[in-house]
């Protein structure tokens, strides 16, 4: 297992944050890209702070995953080819993230810094010895103005037993969740890269009267006309690259390692179980559950519900 915090800087606080969303979103595919996923393999997350410290900290736990974290040290943010798409995308991401409307005032010189911040390495966090966030932000390129950011469109992703297994085996349920954390991870990570949608742990919440968990992922205004199509065609890519019996067993060996008490950051979340389900897992009762056979009982009862505006379907 290796961890990971890497730091930059960047005194407009709005486009270190910009610059952020364009990094995690290009390691993230990159990783997806290797066959390595979100919580099974790494864990991987980043957070802008006022005066522009940016901080990603991960975890590499799987043996494949690990030989790749140094190559997330030097990887080259993805620019797009000529029209700067992802450059775009992120934005999307950011104006529907912030509370405020975001003004940009310079689109070139944007460009411009944001390569430049690229071209800097990633500092480890041990070789740092003092960094000031900045107090005066530079002028000329991002603002966040004191108006309320548009009401973003709402994409909502639902991860649902079938009835028949749920009423058949309901000691089934914790391990529904954690699968569905699984799935929900890399879904959501690759609609945020095609379609600029944001989301967070905020936007997910567990429904007891059907034992459904529901993500809703957000779409700025400004990012255009998206067709519920290529969302679904997006969602059931996902899907199948996910629900394999060699992922499954990864799934399972995966259950099988954690340990609350030498990792408990990369083991299931037993508050939010706790509070969603009202069960308490430890790693024995993980242990005890996580059988591929079981795994492979639950990814083939779960279904997976997109609903855009009026339009819904069923992924199963």
């Amino acid at each position: 297992m290796k961890r990971i915090t890497m730091v930059k800087h960047h005194p407009c606080t709005q486009l270190a944050h910009l610059y952020e969303h364009m990094f995690l979103a290009t390691a993230a595919e990159f990783m997806y890209q290797q066959g390595q996923y979100q919580l099974i393999d790494y864990m991987l997350d980043g957070h802008t702070y006022p005066g522009g410290i940016i901080i990603i900290k991960s975890i590499w736990h799987s043996v494949d995953a690990t030989r790749l974290a140094n190559k997330i040290l030097s990887l080259p943010t993805d620019f797009g080819e000529m029209d700067n798409e992802p450059v775009s995308l992120a934005l999307y991401r950011l104006l529907a993230e912030e509370p405020n409307q975001l003004y940009v005032a310079d689109s070139g010189r944007m460009m411009h810094e944001l390569r430049q911040l690229d071209s800097r390495p990633w500092q480890n966090i041990d070789n740092i010895k003092r960094l000031n966030s900045s107090t005066n932000q530079t002028s000329g390129i991002i603002y966040s103005t004191n108006q309320p950011s548009a009401i973003p469109r709402k994409l909502y992703i639902s991860f649902q037993l079938t009835q028949q297994f749920r009423q058949q085996r309901p000691e089934m349920l914790p391990l529904f969740y954690e699968y569905m954390h699984f799935l929900n991870l890399s879904i959501s990570q690759k609609l945020s890269l095609q379609f600029g949608a944001y989301t967070d742990d905020n936007h997910i919440k567990y429904h007891a009267e059907d034992m459904s968990v529901t993500n809703t992922l957000h779409l700025s205004v400004q990012s255009g006309p998206i067709q519920f199509a290529d969302i679904i065609r997006c969602v059931q890519a996902v899907a199948r690259d996910l629900r394999s019996p060699d992922l499954n067993q990864r799934f399972a060996d995966y259950l099988h390692s954690i340990s609350y008490t030498d990792e408990p950051s990369i083991a299931p979340d037993i508050d939010r179980m706790l509070l969603d389900l009202g069960i308490l897992l430890g790693s024995d009762g993980w242990h005890a559950i996580a059988t591929p056979d079981n795994v492979n009982d639950v990814a083939r009862a779960t279904q997976i519900i997109a609903k855009y505006g009026n339009q819904s379907e069923v992924i199963e």
